[in-house]
C-alpha cells in the first residue's frame, strides 16, 4: 500500500510538471522581453527537477537588455524567500551573468550563510559583477572553511582587477597567514607593483615561496637586491623560486647572479637559473644535470 501511494505521488507530481514545449514557449516570449513569460521562467527556477531549472535558466539568459532590470528585481526577490540550494545557485548565476550591481547586498548576505552549501557561486557572481563594495566580503571568503569557496573568492579579486588592490593591501596587514597566502597569489596574478613593499617585508615569512613568486610577477628593480640575497639561502626551494622569479622580473642586472647559480649544488637551482638566463639573454643556456652532463632546460617557459 505504501509503495502504491509513493507511485501515485510521483505520477501526479511529474504529470503537473511543465512540458518541454511550454518551457520553449516561455523562453521564446522571454527572448522578446515578455514579462509574463519571464515571470514563468523565474518561477521554474524553483522547480524540484534540476533539468527544468536548467532550461528555465537558459531561457532567461537570452532576454533583451530592456527586460533585465525587472528580471533582476524578480530574481533578487526570489533569493530573499527561497533557501533551496539549487534554486539559489541558478538565481545567483543569473545575477552574475547580468552583472547585477543591485544584487550585491543580498549576495553578500548569502555569502555568510553556512547553510548554503554551494556558496562558491556567490563569489563567482561577485567576480562577474566586479563591484568594489563587495571587496570586504570577498576577502572574508578567503577564510571560508570550504576550499572551493576560497578558490572562487580569490578568482573574484583577480577579475575585479587593479581597483581591488588598495582594499587588498589594507586588509593584508591585518590577516592571518593563510588568508595572506591567497592575497599574495592574487597580487601576483594582478601584475601590479603597488604591494611590492608589503611583499618585500614578508620575504622571510611563512609564505616566502609565494612572496618570491609574486615579486617576480609584480616587482620592480627595487625587489632585485632582496631576491638576489636569497640566492644564499640554505633552503634550496627558496633558491629555485628566486631563479624563477628573476626570470619573471626581467631585470638584466640579475644575469651575473644567475650565471653564478649555474654552479649551485642543487640541480633544480641550476636548471631554473638556465631557464631564466634564456629569458633574459635570448640565448640557449646549458646547465649541469643530475648525471653531471651538460644539458639544455626542458623549456624556457615560466
Amino acid at each position: 500500500m505504501k509503495k502504491l501511494l509513493i507511485l501515485i505521488f510521483f505520477s501526479l507530481f511529474f504529470a503537473c510538471g511543465p512540458k518541454i514545449s511550454e518551457i520553449e514557449k516561455y523562453s521564446s516570449g522571454a527572448k522578446k522581453g515578455d514579462l509574463r513569460d519571464i515571470k514563468k521562467l523565474i518561477q521554474l527556477l524553483e522547480h524540484p527537477d534540476e533539468d527544468i531549472k536548467v532550461k528555465a535558466y537558459q531561457g532567461l539568459i537570452n532576454i533583451p537588455d530592456n527586460a533585465k532590470a525587472k528580471t533582476i528585481e524578480l530574481t533578487i526577490n526570489l533569493l530573499k524567500k527561497n533557501f533551496d540550494n539549487a534554486t539559489r545557485e541558478f538565481a545567483i548565476g543569473l545575477l552574475g551573468k547580468f552583472k547585477a550591481k543591485s544584487s550585491v547586498p543580498v549576495l553578500i548576505q548569502i555569502s555568510k550563510d553556512k547553510n548554503f552549501k554551494r556558496r562558491y557561486v556567490v563569489f563567482s557572481a561577485l567576480g562577474e559583477i566586479q563591484d568594489e563594495t563587495a571587496l570586504d566580503a570577498i576577502i572574508d571568503g578567503l577564510k571560508d572553511e570550504k576550499e572551493d569557496v576560497r578558490k572562487y573568492a580569490s578568482r573574484a579579486l583577480i577579475k575585479i582587477g587593479p581597483k581591488a588592490i588598495p582594499k587588498m593591501m589594507e586588509r593584508y596587514v591585518k590577516e592571518d597567514e593563510n588568508t595572506k597566502g591567497y592575497l599574495i597569489r592574487a597580487f601576483g596574478e594582478l601584475r601590479n607593483n603597488a604591494p611590492e613593499d608589503l611583499l618585500i617585508n614578508d620575504l622571510n615569512g611563512p609564505n616566502k615561496y609565494d612572496v618570491i613568486w609574486a615579486l617576480g610577477k609584480t616587482g620592480s628593480k627595487k625587489s632585485l637586491p632582496y631576491l638576489i640575497n636569497l640566492l644564499n639561502s640554505d633552503d634550496y626551494k627558496v633558491r629555485v623560486q628566486v631563479c624563477q622569479a628573476l626570470g619573471d622580473l626581467n631585470q638584466p642586472d640579475a644575469i651575473p647572479y644567475l650565471r653564478k647559480a649555474l654552479k649551485d649544488k642543487e640541480v633544480l637551482v641550476r636548471e631554473w637559473a638556465a631557464r631564466s638566463l634564456e629569458v633574459l639573454t635570448g640565448e640557449r643556456t646549458y646547465y649541469i644535470d643530475q648525471q653531471g652532463k651538460y644539458a639544455l632546460p626542458y623549456n624556457i617557459y615560466h
